[in-house]
């Protein structure tokens, strides 16, 4: 038992308990009670170590359950901070007063967790935002633990309704822990039961049921956030506190918050809009919540990518958002990565964007949405390594997204591997066969790769699946098509592209470049530069643009762009 004891000395040597003198002593006697094979009573407790005298009865006095409860406490702390690498821990089973220890399992690999959705047992499909919205938020306070790996919403909602055998989650989403749980509001009250399972056992570790006032619900999350943590031995650390304890300015603002999400999530233009509309309508309700700010800014940088008419109208938007929410809330990782997406899509400020997407990472190491953009990004930079460790890292925390598979596929296609590029390209297709930035990849693929007009069925089948002319895809099948010699048919779809008021820039610089019309491509792509398009950050990367970096007459764009040069 030496190494208990010297364990001891060590926890009572370490800056948390030497400034805490009652959990000190009381550690040391609950310790030297379990060396000595002896539960002690709550009475004897109370009298021997906390200085109570004779006349000490539980039934009044809560002084040892108090102090039992703040020494659980101060143990998490210890083991999150100074304690992290022992490879003893004491615990203190809740329901008694019994310290034990066991030894830390080692792993090179950091915990690992995935929120399932939390089953709404009211029968009231109008609460189902609000569930959907628990759940989501609930892993979003897990995922600004360092040391846990958290799935993201979209690859755990996969599994929504749809009753799996814990063993077969794991396993498709490569963790070791799951969350399941259920919410039911009675005479406004919310019950909240959530349990903690081991995927490879179906082992239910620990649960625990919150009932609170439905004004209450946001405490009772992150409460809920906590108890998980300390289930799995994490704690929290100082660096996360503020991230914990951030909130809405009340229930109804929460609420708002979570129904915008809650259509942000089904990813369509009417979803999209109808987010949008909440959260103008909650940023003006609720001006200093930073939240809100930080996800307009996401919704007018993806709206900027298909509304070329009102791009500039829109990044004006998404910068001014952004910043407000930085300015509300610096330590909120959300604020970062809208900060990060804004200024590089919109100003083609690449050094911020990289300074606040990191920064993001850094506060939530589980933000899938900051890695993929910055992923994305570097890879605009011709940054390759880089990139695909970053979309690599969104795939292992969203192993069932078809956006983040499609990430790694553009990568490998920017480097001119078309192989890895199109075995990506179809992992993203099966996990959603009629997405259309998936299908216009697996295009640009094929016709990259030579196989023409396989390719611009690809593409035509994209701006189907789009419902929408979409110009720029239109461009590339004019290049391809004048490239492969087709060149009637190119001339066709160029004549189209410069009846279009007002031009897609970029549609038609493809077009000339498949004419090999370097200077009419450079002229588009200025004009492009002037309207703010958000696609010209990758014409460093993408093949058909690539040949223009060799050209001095597009260095001078290039630089204006902040993009590498040769």
């Amino acid at each position: 038992m030496d190494d208990v004891r010297g364990h001891l000395q060590c926890i009572l040597a370490s800056d948390a308990f030497r400034r805490a003198p009652h959990a000190s002593t009381l550690l040391s006697y609950l310790a030297n009670s379990a060396l000595a094979e002896s539960i002690p009573k709550e009475y004897v407790i109370a009298t021997e170590a906390l200085g109570r005298s004779t006349d000490f009865d539980p039934r009044t006095d809560p002084v040892v359950r108090v102090e039992v409860r703040r020494l659980r406490q101060k143990l998490l702390e210890y083991y999150a901070e100074a304690g992290r690498d022992s490879d003893l821990v004491f615990e203190l089973p809740k329901g008694g007063y019994q310290l034990t220890w066991r030894r830390r399992q080692r792993s090179e690999e950091p915990l690992s967790i995935a929120v399932l959705p939390l089953e709404n047992l009211t029968g009231d499909l109008s609460k189902e935002y609000f569930v959907d919205g628990l759940t989501e938020e609930l892993t979003s306070e897990l995922a600004c633990a360092a040391d846990l790996r958290v799935v993201a919403r979209t690859s755990a909602f996969v599994f929504k309704n749809r009753p799996a055998d814990a063993r077969e989650i794991g396993r498709r989403l490569n963790v070791s822990n799951l969350v399941e749980g259920s919410v039911r509001w009675s005479n406004g009250r919310v019950r909240a039961t959530v349990q903690l399972v081991e995927a490879d056992s179906g082992f239910h570790r620990w649960a625990e049921t919150h009932e609170v006032d439905e004004r209450d619900i946001l405490s009772c999350q992150k409460e809920l956030a906590v108890r998980i943590r300390e289930a799995l031995l994490l704690g929290i650390r100082p660096s996360e506190t503020k991230l914990v304890e951030a909130g809405p300015p009340d229930a109804a603002a929460y609420a708002m918050l979570l129904r915008a999400r809650y259509h942000w999530h089904t990813r369509t233009p009417e979803g999209i809009a109808k987010a949008l509309r909440l959260l103008e309508e909650l940023t003006t309700r609720s001006p200093d919540y930073a939240a809100p700010w930080a996800a307009r800014a996401e919704c007018y940088c993806v709206l900027g990518l298909d509304a070329p008419v009102r791009v500039v109208e829109l990044g004006a938007l998404a910068l001014e958002c952004a910043e407000r929410a930085l300015v509300l809330a610096p330590q909120l990782a959300e604020a970062h990565a809208a900060q990060g997406w804004a200024i590089g899509q919109y100003r083609f400020d690449h050094a911020g964007s990289e300074r606040h997407l990191k920064r993001a990472i850094e506060l939530k190491p589980s933000y899938v949405m900051a890695r993929y953009v910055w992923g994305m990004a570097a890879c605009a930079l011709r940054r390759f390594d880089e990139a695909l460790r970053y979309v690599e890292s969104a795939v292992e925390l969203d192993p069932l997204s078809m956006v983040a598979h499609r990430g790694v596929a553009y990568v490998w296609f920017a480097r001119g591997d078309l192989e890895r590029a199109r075995e990506h390209v179809l992992q993203a297709l099966d996990l959603a066969p009629r997405a259309p930035f998936a299908t216009y990849l697996h295009g640009l693929i094929e016709a990259e790769a030579g196989n023409t007009d396989f390719g611009v069925t690809l593409l035509q089948r994209a701006i189907a699946q789009a419902g929408d002319t979409w110009p720029f895809i239109e461009g590339f099948i004019a290049y391809y098509q004048a490239r492969a010699g087709q060149t009637e048919a190119a001339e066709a779809i160029e004549r189209r592209l410069g009846e279009i008021d007002p031009p897609n820039h970029m549609a038609l610089a493809l077009a000339a470049l498949g004419r090999h019309d370097i200077p009419g491509a450079v002229h588009q792509l200025d004009l492009a530069a002037g309207a703010r398009d958000p696609f010209l950050v990758h014409i460093a990367d993408h093949p058909p643009f690539t040949q223009l970096l060799a050209e001095p007459r597009a260095t001078s764009l290039y630089r204006r762009l902040n993009l590498p040069v040769g």
